[in-house]
């Protein structure tokens, strides 16, 4: 051979052979190895390339190589770099991830001596490991007694519970129930006291009664209520058991009064007592009545008595859901305007209800006011017209009168004074003819007529005597009874 592939000129030894060659590259470690540690007795030629067949002393020295039997193919836990105790293996189905990461560069871990983990283990095989003649036996499912995975036979895949994260607080993922609000905290022993499935498997997230029943039976009023199994209806999983929100109540929805006993469950819901079902704002009678919840009755009302009278049980003729009192009917055929607004019930109603005045429409004053009439001056003398809104009004009080529409008569000068003043013309005993106009003066200044300046009263000159025309306006005026003036057709009276 060519004595320049291993010598060099400067100096016969030490050699210095080019591996590259031959198929196998001195790296690493290598590079420092003798010549004569690889080719023994003189032999450089065949020598092997296998790992093995060199560290061959080495695999069975190190611990658990042969027992757990390790892959004679060195390289894939070593390197040429660095020193032969630096290990790296790269488990092509296992990733150490989680709590497994600290356990990447340490073999005997898991490849221990009395124990082996099967060929092709993954992250889902955890039983691989964790069984009580793996290599995780401290942490094996047979060990498990908080509860008992043996007895309560649960499931062999382990991340049904558990996380590579940590052994212990484990959470099993509950299909038909979420563990939401305060459910979260609960441990498994809290839900299944009496083992695994337990009486309680399958229950769904709003099935609440089915674990809360002993809560529903001690509750107060919530049998002897009625009230529904249906926990979420008033409770909810944030916060505490006596955390009450409103129930939904369909049918009805608190208003006014009603607002302030939404969540106090207690006061409509009581032993003994019960509410029709489907009650609504508009059937107050199921409550306020002597069968019913409510404190104020039907028939506990005296002032007036609601049954004696019998009154509408439809409680919101009268009342209203802000207060009990005070109570107001719309009347139907009466409005209530003006002074009639301050009218009681009593004030109308004294004989009972409906009373002599039902149905007593707007312009039927008479009907109540006919004393007021009767004893009211000239009234009844000068027959005045029933019909009150005629001269009086709603407004201020029943001496505040208006005048009265007189249809043929207008009140122009002298007599505008007499428009409010009803007793000087219509007087006891004297009538005013129907239909008196401005121009039919001599039906009152006659002397059977009411004006105190008559026709035949006058002496100077004698209207009488001298038979003067009856119409007084050939010489009067309505401003002034004197000075008259008589329109002489034949002869003016003109100068002197």
């Amino acid at each position: 051979r060519f004595c320049g592939d291993c010598h060099r000129q400067q100096s016969w030894i030490p050699p210095d052979f080019k591996h590259t060659g031959v198929g196998f590259s001195l790296v690493g470690g290598h590079r420092k190895a003798d010549c004569t540690d690889c080719h023994k007795n003189g032999n450089y030629r065949n020598t092997p390339t296998d790992c093995f067949v060199c560290h061959q002393a080495d695999y069975q020295s190190a611990p658990n190589h042969a027992t757990s039997m390790y892959p004679h193919d060195c390289t894939e836990c070593h390197q040429t770099s660095g020193t032969w105790e630096q290990v790296s293996v790269s488990h092509d189905s296992f990733s150490f991830l989680g709590a497994h990461a600290s356990l990447k560069g340490d073999c005997e871990t898991c490849h221990a001596s009395s124990a082996s983990v099967p060929a092709g283990t993954t992250e889902s095989d955890c039983y691989n490991c964790h069984v009580i003649s793996g290599v995780a036996s401290a942490t094996s499912y047979e060990k498990a007694s908080d509860p008992s995975h043996s007895v309560n036979n649960f499931d062999r895949i382990c991340t049904t519970c558990h996380t590579e994260v940590t052994w212990s607080n484990a959470k099993y993922s509950h299909k038909s129930f979420q563990f939401l609000g305060v459910h979260g905290t609960l441990t498994c022993n809290n839900c299944h006291q009496s083992g695994y499935p337990g009486t309680i498997a399958g229950v769904a997230s709003d099935h609440c009664y089915t674990c809360h029943a002993a809560f529903f039976q001690s509750a107060p009023n919530h049998v002897s209520g009625g009230y529904p199994h249906d926990c979420t209806a008033c409770h909810s999983t944030t916060g505490s058991w006596s955390n009450v929100k409103a129930y939904t109540h369909t049918s009805f929805t608190f208003n006014g009064a009603h607002a302030t006993i939404k969540t106090t469950c207690t006061e409509c819901h009581i032993t003994g007592k019960t509410i029709p079902a489907g009650t609504t704002n508009d059937a107050c009678n199921n409550c306020h009545s002597t069968a019913g919840v409510a404190t104020t009755k039907y028939e506990s009302v005296t002032s007036p008595s609601h049954v004696t009278n019998s009154f509408s049980r439809t409680c919101a003729d009268c009342h209203t859901n802000t207060a009990w009192t005070p109570a107001r009917y719309t009347h139907r055929s009466f409005q209530f305007s003006g002074i009639h607004s301050t009218l009681t019930c009593t004030a109308c109603h004294s004989n009972g209800y409906p009373g002599s005045y039902a149905g007593v429409s707007q312009d039927n004053c008479n009907a109540c006011h006919s004393a007021n009439y009767q004893s009211a001056p000239n009234h009844v003398s000068s027959a005045y017209p029933r019909t009150c809104a005629s001269c009086h009004s709603t407004t201020g009080s029943w001496s505040n009168v208006t005048a009265y529409t007189h249809s043929g008569f207008t009140f122009t000068g002298a007599h505008s004074a007499l428009r409010t003043l009803c007793s000087e013309c219509h007087i006891a005993g004297k009538t005013i003819p129907a239909g008196t106009t401005n121009s039919s003066c001599n039906n009152c200044h006659s002397a059977a007529g009411v004006a105190t300046t008559k026709y035949e009263s006058v002496t100077s000159t004698s209207h009488i005597t001298n038979t003067f025309s009856r119409t007084c306006t050939d010489c009067h005026t309505n401003t002034s009874w004197t000075p008259a003036r008589f329109t002489h057709r034949v002869f003016q009276l003109s100068g002197a």
